[in-house]
């Protein structure tokens, strides 16, 4: 299990967790100007399972990071790390970090876009 330190970002009873950290006044900022409170935590571990016919798997958490494989629909696999990134129409989207036994290239890491996945475990 990966021991980063961790966020938790809440939104009335909506709950995302990512591997970002945030000092007291960046706290600060995402509650008073998104109404966000963020939280510290520890221990993120968790399975998607890709609810859409093909995934890009990504050499970074965003979508300005190159394409390196794909998974294809009902694909499971390890979620060990999060990041909470924006789009290009600044929309947040949270991206997970694939488990080295479940990747699918010798690349050093790989991401997928959890807002096309189903999530069991501790991520949401």
């Amino acid at each position: 299990m990966n021991n980063n330190f961790r966020s938790r970002l809440k939104i009335g009873n909506i709950s995302i967790d990512c591997t970002q950290s945030f000092t007291k006044s960046q706290k600060e900022h995402w509650k008073d100007y998104f109404g966000i409170s963020v939280e510290d935590i520890t221990d993120i571990e968790a399975i998607a399972i890709v609810k859409t016919h093909w995934l890009n798997v990504r050499s970074g958490a965003g979508t300005n990071y190159t394409k390196i494989s794909n998974l294809k629909y009902k694909d499971k696999v390890k979620i060990i790390e999060t990041k909470l990134n924006f789009d290009s129409d600044y929309r947040p989207q949270l991206w997970g970090r694939i488990a080295e036994e479940d990747k699918k290239t010798n690349r050093k890491q790989e991401w997928i876009c959890l807002e096309y996945c189903e999530i069991t475990g501790d991520v949401i």
